[in-house]
Formats: C-alpha cells, sequence, structure tokens
C-alpha cells in the first residue's frame, strides 16, 4: 500500500522507480529504409465524428485542426508509420525524441505473448490448453484458486477475483506496485469458472511469466534479448522493470521500456507473419492466431460491451467494417503498436498520457490517420 500512495498514478517515468534488468541493442541492428514523407498529413481534417465515441457525443474535445498540433495538444510524444516495411513518417512532439526511453505499459503483455509463441514452437510449452500447475505444480489444488489454462491467462478469461481500476483499492494498482508478487498470486482466490467471464487483469500476466522463466530457466529478460531483440534487429536497448529486487521477477504486466523505433519493429515482426529482415523469429501460425479473434467464441467478442472490439493472446482486435480490421498492443496513457494488414502498414504512437481522448476513441482515430497514410502512398 505505501508504493500505491507514494508513487500515485502509474505514470510514463516509472521506469525510474522500479529496480530493472538491461536488454543490449542487437549487434545486428537493422534500419527501416527511409522515404520521408514530411506533408503526408497535409490536408488530414480532425473532427468529432472521426474520433470521439457515441457516448460521449456533443463533448466538444476536438476541435477541427492542424494535425500536427492537434498529435502536440494531446500529450503524443511519438508517431512512426512504417508502409510496405518503409519508414514514410516519424516525428516527435513536445520535446521527446528518437532517443526517449518509453514505458509500454500493457504493450508489455504483447510481447509476453510473442515469447508463448516462441515456447510453443520450440516445444517448451505444448498447447495452450495445458494446465497452469503443469508448470507450476505448488498452484495445483489451490483452495480458494480454481485451475487454469494457459489459454485463460492469454484470453483473460482466469476467473480471478479481481476488481479493475486504479484506485489503490481495485486490482490494478495492488498488482502493478506488489513487491512481492509470487506470494501475492498464493493469496488469490476464484471468482468465476476460467474460461467463463472474460475480466481483464494484471495478475494472469504474472502467472505466464512465471511459467516462461521455470520451462526456459531463464529470466524474462533474457528471453527478450536472445529470442526477440538481437535476432529483431533492435537499434537499441530496453529495460524490463521488476517488481522488486528482492521478488526479481519482471512485469509482464506492464514494465518493458523502450524507444519508438524498436517498438515499431515488434508492429512490422507481426505483419510480416513472424519474419523481419529475412530472420524467422515467431511461428506465422501463432501470428495469425493472435491477430484474428475466433468468431464462434463470444469472450473474445464486444469487449465492455463495445462492438467489434476484440481480445486474444493478448491483443486487442478493432473490426472497422464488415471486411477490414486492424490489431493492436496496447497501453495505459496511450501507447499503441497497430497492425494494419490491409495497407501493409504498422503505426506506433507513444505519449504522457491520452489526453482528452479515450482509449477506444484513440483507437478510432489512429485507424483513420493509418487509412489515409496508406491511401495517401498507394494513390502517389
Amino acid at each position: 500500500m505505501g508504493r500505491i500512495i507514494w508513487w500515485n498514478v502509474p505514470d510514463m517515468d516509472d521506469y525510474q522507480k522500479f529496480p530493472s534488468r538491461h536488454i543490449d541493442a542487437s549487434t545486428s541492428p537493422t534500419h527501416f529504409p527511409e522515404l520521408p514523407q514530411p506533408d503526408l498529413f497535409d490536408g488530414f481534417h480532425i473532427d468529432e465524428e472521426m474520433v470521439l465515441n457515441n457516448s460521449r457525443e456533443g463533448v466538444d474535445l476536438v476541435k477541427p485542426g492542424e494535425f500536427h498540433d492537434f498529435l502536440a495538444k494531446q500529450n503524443t510524444r511519438s508517431l512512426i508509420v512504417i508502409k510496405d516495411s518503409v519508414n514514410i513518417f516519424e516525428k516527435y512532439y513536445n520535446g521527446y525524441h528518437r532517443e526517449t526511453l518509453n514505458r509500454s505499459f500493457s504493450v508489455s503483455k504483447s510481447i509476453g505473448s510473442m515469447l508463448f509463441g516462441i515456447a510453443l514452437q520450440e516445444g517448451k510449452i505444448k498447447s495452450v490448453d495445458d494446465w497452469l500447475h503443469d508448470y507450476l505444480p505448488e498452484f495445483k489444488d489451490k483452495p480458494k484458486l480454481l485451475p487454469m489454462r494457459i489459454r485463460h491467462l492469454l484470453n483473460m478469461t482466469t476467473g480471478i477475483d479481481y476488481t479493475e481500476g486504479i484506485m489503490p483499492w481495485q486490482g490494478a494498482p495492488r498488482a502493478y506496485y506488489e513487491p512481492n508478487i509470487r506470494k501475492r498470486l498464493h493469496q488469490l482466490g476464484s471468482e468465476d469458472q476460467p474460461g467463463t467471464v472474460f475480466e481483464y487483469n494484471d495478475y494472469g500476466p504474472a502467472f505466464q511469466a512465471l511459467i516462461l522463466t521455470s520451462v526456459y530457466g531463464k529470466t524474462i529478460t533474457q528471453l527478450t534479448q536472445e529470442k526477440i531483440w538481437e535476432p529483431m534487429g533492435a537499434e537499441y536497448g530496453a529495460t524490463w522493470s521488476l517488481f522488486s529486487e528482492d521478488d526479481s521477477l519482471e512485469q509482464l504486466l506492464g514494465g518493458f521500456n523502450a524507444r519508438s523505433i524498436d517498438y515499431a519493429k515488434l508492429g512490422q515482426l507481426m505483419l510480416q507473419e513472424g519474419h523481419i529482415n529475412g530472420t524467422h523469429i515467431l511461428n506465422p501460425e501463432w501470428v495469425k492466431a493472435s491477430a484474428l479473434i475466433d468468431r464462434g467464441d463470444p469472450l473474445q467478442q464486444n469487449i465492455y460491451g463495445y462492438e467489434g472490439i476484440g481480445y486474444k493472446y493478448n491483443w486487442w482486435h478493432y473490426d472497422l467494417n464488415e471486411s477490414d480490421f486492424v490489431y493492436t498492443a496496447q497501453g495505459f496513457h496511450g501507447q499503441y503498436i497497430m497492425i494494419y494488414p490491409r495497407y501493409n502498414l504498422v503505426l506506433v504512437r507513444n505519449g504522457t498520457n491520452m489526453g482528452d481522448l479515450v482509449w477506444h476513441e484513440w483507437i478510432r482515430f489512429l485507424a483513420n490517420v493509418a487509412e489515409w497514410a496508406g491511401n495517401q502512398i498507394e494513390d502517389s
């Protein structure tokens, strides 16, 4: 509770508060070819219809105006657009720059999903239908915690008793600021039968981290370095925040910190179905399974009652119309890696916070930005 009171609401400087482990830049860093389009968003018109959700109709937050002024006023740090593997737009706002270290918050969960995909292809994990206690036997026959499968952890259907929110007594800050997460996991109980209810919670990623460290005998930092960061050709180093020095477990729920351009590489890796720069990193089937929700599973659709919003394997899915979609890794304060398969495009937005918009409004706005960019380049 002391951390919650002292540190209060999480912010983008949290990487300075927690102990961390360092990830080195790749020994063979790669760079997107660049074809800068500084006037790419000239003529891009911003209005309320583009951004605001119907539930906030009439709220006068968005004024028609100049694209870059709008982004700056909404506390954006960076916007990057990669089209056809080419860096066509990269701009920083409000005094931030390419070397700025950006906390990813829940984007971290999607990186954890990548590591699970790698563990599956390497045979370290047999199936997402395996039980948690198959890998962590200390959680078998817990009196308050019902048996969970890996699938439940990745899809936020664990049934764990959890109250979402950022108030001190609610689940998110208790999980985020917990110095001894291993002990806390043993205190958890179930509220629902696993696999029956979608409820976003931040304890599932801690179980995921324990599984990965158990099957590999390595830290999450080591796995990220070896399995993703090095072969991906990351340009910069990164860090994983730990719950505490004593606990020593990485915060898979939201503790990854990196530069915007390397987040773009993660998006490109997903867009190219697990391949980047001629290197195979992820099984294409895992990427497809992450990008596409199961239409027959109601728990993966209409999240929070929003039609067209889905969640699977720690990735968010958004239907734009009957035939078009984007999927995203996204985090608190408006951190987004958006993949738009139709336009072969990746978009990254990092921000100090979300400004006047809420999370699903940012998705609507960024999807419009991505579509504009795709059309501008294809029509040129």
